[in-house]
Order: C-alpha cells, then sequence, then structure tokens
C-alpha cells in the first residue's frame, strides 16, 4: 500500500503514476473523499471524548442538566465510533485497489514491447534442438500432472510428484 502521507500531499502524482499502470485515477479521488469524512468523524470523537474527560474530571460539582450531558456525550461517541469504523474499512478497501508507483525511470507503454533492454551479459546460446521448457521437461521426467490437477482445481495448476516434492520441502526448509 502507498504511504498515506503521499497520497494526501502529492495526490497528482499518485493520480499520473496509476494512470501509467493503466489503473483508474479516481480511486486516488474516492479515497481522498472517504478520508476526508473519516478525518472529520476523528476530530468529533476527539473532541466529544476531551469534553467527557472533562465532565467525569469535575463530577461531584456537575449539575443535574450536566450529568445529562455526560450520557448523551458518551451515547454519541458510540454512534460515531461505529461510524468511523464503517468509513475506515471504506477507506482501506479503496486504498488496498491503488497501485504501486512506477518509479521515474520506468518507460511507459502500451504492453511489454514498451520495454527497453538496459544491458546484455553476453549472447544468448544457439542449440541444434528445440529447447523445452520447465513444464514439458517435469510432465517427461513423471515429476509434473497438469492433468489431474486440471481436472480437480482448474487450469494453469500442476501436482509437484516424486522427487520434485521432496526437492521443494528441503528449499522451503532451507529457507526456513
Amino acid at each position: 500500500m502507498l504511504d498515506i502521507k503521499l497520497l494526501r500531499e502529492h495526490p497528482d502524482r499518485v493520480r499520473e503514476g496509476i494512470k501509467a499502470k493503466k489503473s483508474d485515477p479516481a480511486l486516488v479521488d474516492g479515497f481522498l473523499s472517504a478520508d476526508e469524512k473519516w478525518r472529520k468523524e476523528m476530530k468529533q470523537v476527539e473532541d466529544l471524548q476531551a469534553r467527557q474527560n472533562h465532565l467525569a474530571k469535575n463530577w461531584a460539582t456537575l449539575t443535574e442538566a450536566e450529568k445529562e450531558e455526560s450520557k448523551k456525550v458518551k451515547d454519541g461517541i458510540k454512534k460515531l465510533e461505529g461510524d468511523i469504523k464503517t468509513l475506515e474499512t471504506v477507506r482501506d478497501e479503496i486504498w488496498q485497489k491503488i497501485p504501486n508507483l512506477p518509479s521515474e525511470d520506468t518507460p511507459v507503454g502500451e504492453d511489454e514491447r514498451g520495454n527497453k533492454v538496459l544491458r546484455k551479459n553476453g549472447e544468448p546460446r544457439k542449440f541444434d534442438f528445440t529447447p523445452k521448457d520447465h513444464l514439458e521437461l517435469g510432465e517427461a521426467l513423471g515429476l509434473i500432472d497438469t492433468e489431474s490437477a486440471a481436472k480437480i482445481s482448474g487450469s494453469r495448476f500442476a501436482y509437484l510428484k516424486n522427487e520434485l516434492v521432496l526437492l521443494e520441502f528441503a528449499i522451503v526448509q532451507y529457507a526456513i
């Protein structure tokens, strides 16, 4: 999530950045609107809490009207706290939809054809055969099963089998 200070202080910069990522710049306006409402409600709660603290501190010398006011202040705080939770949920949902900003030196393009090569290290190897990707190799060696996995959870899913499972567990264990 983006820094809330950046969103509040530089909304135009955020709009431009998320527009470059093909996201909706209106998210910024929605966030700022929800955030402003949330901040106003928080200010009201803080003011009511200050009033309640003042009344509680001087409880022995209060009149009946002031004691009644104290109860109303307490009820007002409870109502506003419920509203604040709702506003905070809405604000946070919008906030989570706002993508991170691209770096300033990142070129903006329609798709990956807009990328540019910064450097190359050596030349790609030339093979006298067609190389296989990891999925083809895994299926040929009996280490990956995509057909069974697709029946259970849909396409783009694979089961790891045999030694590949042990290798994955070993890598996870090593990382831990």
